[in-house]
């Protein structure tokens, strides 16, 4: 086995797993962003947008180097290197190559690609607007995950950990939300003349979205 292969193969895992942790944390705010904005009733807070916009970006970024074939890590790349030392009719090999397929051709129908030239990367003047379903992209990672772990396992007998810190971005509703609350709060109290006892602003800043 050549020693230079494997270890092009070793990065390209590693970038991977890397591509597909950071599609998986950022599909925790887009998600739940449209069930923030309404629990709120605010549709456009500047703060929240800018950052949706940054994650989004960053989600469509990391499938596009996972999908499109030229990507340095591509699933693609990573298969044309691996299909040269692997028995290709071995059944886990098959299923692997299917479950690839699969991705591939939701990723197409998803047009991760024409999102990212016309809005993420040239910002194409002519552009249409672009609705993302972020369910559909949290399927398509999934099944990032599988068609990893199942390399992975062929390679190397290994799968990946996908344990994740589920609130690592909803802290940032859970923020803004407390934040909203203690203005609210402020505001009532300015015009009652009143104060704010200790176990109100304790509960206040307690609270958590969602």
């Amino acid at each position: 086995m050549n020693k230079n292969i494997d270890s092009e193969i070793s990065i390209k895992l590693r970038q991977q797993v890397y591509l597909i942790h950071e599609t998986l944390k950022s599909l925790e705010y887009l998600i739940n962003f449209p069930k923030y904005l309404k629990a709120v009733d605010d549709e456009k807070p500047k703060d929240l947008w800018f950052l949706y916009h940054v994650i989004r970006n960053n989600a469509v970024l990391n499938l596009y180097k996972l999908y499109e074939p030229n990507q340095d890590y591509s699933f693609d790349k990573l298969k044309n290197l691996v299909l040269k030392k692997i028995d290709q009719s071995e059944f886990s090999v098959k299923e692997y190559l299917l479950k690839l397929k699969e991705a591939k051709s939701k990723y197409t129908n998803l047009r991760i690609r024409e999102i990212r030239h016309t809005h993420v990367g040239h910002l194409d003047f002519n552009r249409k607007n672009e609705s993302i379903n972020w369910n559909d992209i949290s399927e398509l990672t999934n099944l990032s995950c599988q068609i990893h772990d199942s390399i992975n396992l062929i390679l190397n007998k290994e799968q990946t950990g996908w344990v994740l810190d589920l609130k690592i971005l909803n802290r940032i509703f859970s923020n803004d939300y407390k934040s909203r609350k203690l203005i609210d709060k402020r505001i009532e109290l300015a015009r009652n003349m009143d104060s704010m006892s200790y176990e109100e602003f304790r509960d206040l800043t307690r609270l958590n979205w969602p």
